[in-house]
């Protein structure tokens, strides 16, 4: 009887380690197959700002954004969680960081003379 009862506890042990060694493997797999960093970057426009040119941004709404540096536009490369809404905004670089503005909704940008002092 005493065999019986040892031989019931090592079988349902193994399957719980088994079932415990698939979720495990499950995880570790996932981990690393959907862990992908997005790649972001900045496309710079050739012969439309200098970089160090300072812009006056004026909005649809009315407002406006000044004495920022117009950096580009964002890139997420072939990256295919990033939705397209996001995939092309216009970067600024402001004294408070770093601005990203839909294209959309800017309605003029004006230059401004920058003068390395």
């Amino acid at each position: 009887m005493l065999d019986f009862v040892i031989q019931c506890f090592a079988v349902s042990m193994s399957i719980a380690v088994a079932i415990v060694f698939i979720y495990f493997c499950v995880k570790l797999l996932n981990y690393f197959l959907d862990s992908k960093q997005v790649y972001f970057g900045t496309v710079k426009v050739k012969k439309f700002l200098n970089e160090k040119t300072l812009v006056d941004v004026r909005l649809n709404d009315g407002k406006s954004i000044e004495g920022v540096i117009f950096k580009g536009f964002s890139e997420f490369g072939e990256h295919k969680d990033v939705p397209v809404a996001f995939r092309s905004w216009v970067v600024l670089d402001g004294p408070t960081g770093r601005i990203y503005l839909k294209p959309e909704s800017i309605k003029v940008i004006i230059t401004k003379e920058y003068h390395d002092a």
